[in-house]
């Protein structure tokens, strides 16, 4: 069966995700690929890990091996209330989402703000995860170059001094 016929509108005008085409290529051997943002395996605490997992383990695995909240688990939230508290932050626990990396947050940032046709404001170059992200919700890309410091912010300004004559401003940066 071909499953496409199925695929949303939405899906069909996606190119394959940048970062799984990369990582197909740093897998061949002889290659060294800094792309996918992978360290080397010899820096990984593994004996610190494996400690520290027992002793969780041995002291609450009823609790550990089952499914957490969506938002997160309960035990870390706590821990950035009171990191937050501690640095002058009113943080409740509806204020906390914890995500499994940086890719998932931005995905549930787009699919609660973005609208299709909706501008965003990307730095050139960008994170192509991030960028695959924001083109799978339809948004309208507006790239602004970077340089030494990041975003250039004179190119930056004019384009939201020429969105402000429009009434139309990019949804976020």
């Amino acid at each position: 069966m071909n499953f496409e016929l199925l695929y949303s509108d939405r899906i069909k005008q996606l190119s394959p995700s940048p970062i799984r085409e990369l990582l197909k290529i740093a897998v061949k051997p002889g290659i060294i690929s800094l792309a996918g943002g992978n360290p080397s395996p010899d820096t990984f605490p593994v004996k610190e890990l494996k400690d520290c997992f027992l002793k969780v383990l041995e002291k609450d695995w009823k609790r550990i091996l089952q499914y957490s909240p969506t938002e997160g688990n309960t035990d870390l939230i706590e821990i950035i209330k009171q990191y937050s508290r501690n640095q002058g932050i009113n943080c409740e626990t509806e204020n906390i989402l914890i995500t499994s990396g940086s890719q998932q947050g931005m995905d549930l940032v787009c699919k609660v703000l973005l609208n299709p046709g909706d501008e965003v404001i990307v730095e050139l170059p960008s994170y192509p995860g991030s960028i695959h992200t924001l083109k799978s919700y339809q948004a309208k890309l507006t790239g602004v170059p970077v340089d030494q410091e990041g975003i250039d912010i004179d190119i930056l300004e004019d384009i939201l001094k020429d969105r402000q004559k429009t009434g139309i401003l990019p949804k976020f940066i």
